[in-house]
């Protein structure tokens, strides 16, 4: 599918791709055969670091082959591999309520402020200040407000 948008951002969100069940239902971190060459095809991938059961390694592997990979580390914030480099992004500290649906507010946050200021470095700071937000709220409450989106746009130079 992605050979079909080659001028466009292509951001991945590979969650599904890095999990499998077993009989009981259980989920766990799996093997993503195609990984090398979805990931070279994206412009951005967003994973989590419970995505690849905690494996430096396979996020190394990842990053090597992806322009730019973003990892979320629950409420330890986020980091960016980018150019051969990495930066991690803290979290304001919050009080956390509910932490579901927060990496997929990341993602959204992340792929849209990429997308509008082509700087992955402040992508990811945006996206870690706004998911930081969403952790505070129960359920559909933690889409973050119109205050909170301006709030984070606020670039830090």
């Amino acid at each position: 599918m992605v050979r079909h948008f080659p001028s466009s951002l292509i951001g991945l969100t590979p969650q599904g791709w890095l999990r499998a069940w077993d009989e009981k239902g259980h989920v766990y971190a799996s093997e993503w055969p195609e990984a090398s060459f979805a990931l070279r095809q994206a412009g951005a991938a967003v994973i989590s670091v419970e995505d690849v059961g905690n494996s430096e390694e396979r996020i190394e592997e990842m990053a090597s082959s992806c322009r730019i990979l973003a990892v979320t580390e629950a409420s330890h914030g986020s980091r960016l591999y980018w150019n051969g480099d990495v930066r991690r992004f803290r979290p304001p500290d919050v009080s956390e309520v509910d932490a579901t649906g927060a990496g997929d507010i990341y993602a959204t946050a992340f792929f849209t402020r990429l997308y509008s200021t082509r700087d992955p470095w402040e992508a990811a700071r945006f996206a870690t200040q706004l998911s930081a937000f969403s952790v505070t709220r129960l359920g559909l409450e933690s889409i973050p407000t119109t205050t909170e989106i301006q709030e984070c746009m606020v670039e830090v130079l």
